[in-house]
């Protein structure tokens, strides 16, 4: 958020990079932490069997498989609103700009 208002209000380079320095820093440990730090649970399929969705649900009780599922059906249709938002307003910038947008609309 900080850079957002920095970049608006048309900040100097060094300045953009001063505040790029902390975010860098937390990119390292960040990466290294979700590569090397894993925690599998052996009960689970490994990722790309056959039939994964199902197996993991049927581990589930029904408390938690009625979570990820309202949860999964939330973010779809999150998704798909922001998906027909940003398709809006790619059209509203084709027409208000007079660029050619097509490909990004399809």
């Amino acid at each position: 958020m900080t850079l957002f208002f920095i970049v608006l209000g048309n900040g100097t380079n060094q300045l953009i990079i001063f505040v790029l320095i902390p975010y860098i820093i937390t990119i390292i440990p960040s990466i290294m932490i979700g590569f090397f730090v894993r925690k599998y649970d052996a009960r689970y399929p490994k990722q790309g069997e056959a039939k994964y969705t199902e197996k993991v649900l049927n581990l589930m009780d029904d408390g938690e498989r009625h979570i990820t599922l309202v949860s999964m059906y939330k973010i779809y249709n999150i998704n798909m609103a922001i998906i027909i938002i940003g398709g809006m307003l790619l059209g509203l910038f084709s027409l208000i700009s007079g660029i050619n947008q097509i490909l990004g609309l399809v």
